[in-house]
């Protein structure tokens, strides 16, 4: 781990089949160094990140910056795909709950940064419906939103991808499609919106990354490697190159590709960092390390 810890120090000149960035600069953000935190989320402007615990227990804001944490709520489950608004003042997290016969619920909870103000989007259900921001209005496509916020989804035409039974979905406007481009006999992870919502990127287990149009046409390859796999910008995607020996992580690289074929590895295998979130607008790219903290990788075009 010592020598995990001295290579991320250094600026790291990257391989590359074709070079997107000229270089990066690995930098530690101070005081996280404890091993149980999971990256599970970063600002729109790159300000500060989410993290969790690796059972996704409670929820902390990080400034990038200065590495001040500040706890957001304890619940269980917090850590599972919290949303933040896009000014960057409110957060949706999960808060899990059990009941008789260990019968598992959850709820949608939404949280100020500014003075902690909590309160509840979806009361607790068996099945999470898609939720997120417009603006920086909290919605939740769900008969049981105590803020009838899919009246909200449909006035804007909001276009949401989310998974259902690990297929690939797509609702827009309140409308759901079950898109599933590669077939429904697969598994699929991961997806998102480009940052110009024309099309969908997404992981298919045990076969990669795809980016595919709105209405699941135009499947286009983009490589095994990329998993977690999350949009730069339109045209650039990056994701861990992680390898295991079926039980523990043995190393991990942070990757990016292109939609017409060019890739670049951006760190070293050995340095670990895994499930990056990008700014692109910032020049970075922020991630965990298996060995413990977190990293900004500050990008040169």
């Amino acid at each position: 781990m010592k020598r995990i810890a001295f290579l991320l120090s250094f600026l790291i000149i990257m391989v590359a089949h074709g070079r997107m960035f000229k270089k990066v600069e690995m930098i530690k953000v101070p005081g996280t160094d404890v091993t149980d935190i999971k990256l599970a989320g970063v600002s729109p402007t790159g300000e500060y990140a989410l993290v969790t615990t690796a059972n996704n227990v409670g929820l902390s804001k990080v400034m990038l910056e200065s590495g001040e944490s500040v706890r957001i709520t304890r619940a269980l489950g917090a850590g599972i795909q919290p949303e933040v608004s896009a000014d960057g003042k409110k957060v949706i997290y999960r808060e899990v709950t059990y009941g008789e016969n260990h019968r598992r619920s959850t709820a949608l909870k939404t949280i100020s940064l500014e003075d902690g103000a909590c309160k509840d989007l979806c009361a607790p259900v068996r099945r999470v419906q898609p939720y997120g921001f417009v603006g920086e209005e909290a919605y939740v496509i769900s008969e049981n939103s105590s803020l009838k916020s899919k009246s909200l989804v449909s006035a804007t035409n909001q276009v949401t991808v989310y998974l259902k039974d690990l297929q690939l979905m797509v609702n827009q406007g309140g409308k759901e499609t079950c898109l599933s481009p590669n077939g429904t006999d697969v598994n699929y992870l991961w997806p998102s919106l480009s940052p110009d919502g024309r099309y969908i990127l997404y992981y298919v287990s045990e076969k990669g990354a795809y980016v595919c149009n709105l209405d699941g046409s135009g499947v286009k390859f983009i490589a095994y490697d990329c998993r977690a796999p999350q949009w730069y910008d339109n045209n650039t995607v990056v994701g861990m190159n992680d390898k295991d020996n079926g039980q523990t992580v043995l190393t991990s690289s942070i990757v990016a590709y292109t939609l017409d074929g060019e890739s670049q590895s951006l760190t070293e295998e050995t340095a670990c960092l895994m499930y990056p979130y990008c700014v692109a607008e910032k020049n970075m790219i922020v991630c965990s390390s298996l060995a413990g903290g977190l990293y900004c990788l500050m990008l040169d075009r």
